[in-house]
């Protein structure tokens, strides 16, 4: 079904400001197929790759994760902290906007921080 994994494709991780695709990196692919094989349903991409100009006009970090793709925001009620890190991600993010952030970054292993 997607031509990056089972089920994801490019499409899904584009800059919604500029339309660029940078990655998305195959471990982050990874975590996110694991997560979706899991739960037996489907997962909605709400942000993948940022350039830099959306990414501070949402009021990301500096080096943030989306500007690799190596990072994904994703609905907030898909699973845990605890399913995430199970899962393989090395940052998770909780902010408030009923989204959490997952990333790839290596040596992190299921890292939780506040956006």
């Amino acid at each position: 079904m997607g031509d990056l994994s089972l089920n994801f494709s490019k499409w899904e991780f584009k800059c919604s400001h500029c339309g660029r695709r940078v990655g998305p990196s195959s471990a982050l692919i990874g975590i996110l197929q694991r997560a979706r094989t899991e739960k037996g349903r489907p997962l909605h991409i709400v942000s993948g790759y940022r350039c830099a100009a959306f990414n501070k006009t949402v009021g990301g970090v500096k080096n943030s994760e989306h500007l690799t793709g190596n990072a994904a925001d994703v609905i907030s009620n898909y699973g845990t902290v605890e399913e995430w890190t199970h899962w393989g991600a090395g940052g998770i993010g909780v902010g408030d906007a009923g989204v959490i952030h997952v990333d790839c970054r290596p040596g992190w292993h299921g890292h939780v921080f506040r956006e």
